[in-house]
């Protein structure tokens, strides 16, 4: 079995797919080289992330197969899933043949892989708008703590650009220990060694404490339907809602 290895980024699975388009090979899996690899007999060959093979294979799926296409490459990507490497190349070969049209053909076994993580992506991405619960800490920083499935920071941080512009922030993906900075003028994407969660300030803990006594008042225990609460919102989730705490 033939796996390809590439660097984590999205330029390196776009080069990784280009190297295997230009060999003519049709891999098992393309993979990040930090997965483990199961496969003790396969054949694992690295592929160095090159910004030219991606630009032009990302120039390749758009002009054939529209930005449609590219859009979903890159949230299949954002999924994490084991198999994203595997599912966009085959995605891929699919549209070289069906071009703007791919999409259209919701049941191909080559689409409908793709289309389903995209949806379940999307999904976590709107959902997660309303689950961010920024702390004030330390240093006047905001900070959030998240634990999304998929890899959304950078995609949800645009939306907090505009509603707290004016604000220091940071969005904490604790899974992957990377973060969402902004410093009232621009964001960026950084890896945090450290999973420790900055102290609150006085403040802080004074209105969280409000919250969470506002929160039980206006509940009526009547009514709790615990089981409905967690069709709408996870249980997963809870950890980082003040509310719950």
């Amino acid at each position: 079995m033939l796996y390809y290895l590439y660097d984590g980024s999205f330029n390196g699975l776009m080069s990784a797919i280009s190297e295997s388009l230009t060999r003519k090979t049709r891999p098992e899996n393309i993979i990040p080289e930090y997965y483990t690899r199961d496969d003790l007999f396969g054949d694992y060959i690295s592929i160095s992330s090159d910004e030219l093979k991606s630009a032009e294979m990302i120039n390749t799926v758009t002009a054939r197969m529209g930005d449609e296409t590219l859009s979903n490459i890159f949230y299949c990507y954002l999924s994490d899933s084991p198999e994203a490497g595997k599912i966009i190349f085959e995605y891929i070969l699919f549209g070289m043949n069906a071009g703007k049209k791919t999409n259209m053909h919701l049941t191909n076994d080559s689409v409908k892989p793709v289309l389903d993580i995209v949806r379940k992506v999307k999904c976590e991405q709107h959902r997660m708008l309303g689950l961010v619960r920024f702390r004030h800490v330390e240093d006047g920083l905001y900070y959030a703590a998240i634990d999304p499935d998929h890899n959304i920071t950078g995609i949800i941080a645009p939306h907090f650009t505009r509603r707290m512009a004016d604000q220091n922030w940071i969005i904490h993906d604790t899974r992957r220990n990377i973060a969402a900075l902004y410093d009232k003028k621009r964001w960026e994407i950084v890896d945090i060694e450290s999973s420790r969660e900055p102290s609150d300030s006085d403040r802080e803990m004074f209105y969280s404490d409000l919250w969470r006594n506002y929160f039980k008042t206006v509940s009526i225990s009547e009514r709790k339907n615990p089981k409905l609460q967690r069709q709408f919102l996870p249980k997963r989730y809870w950890k980082n809602l003040t509310e719950l705490k």
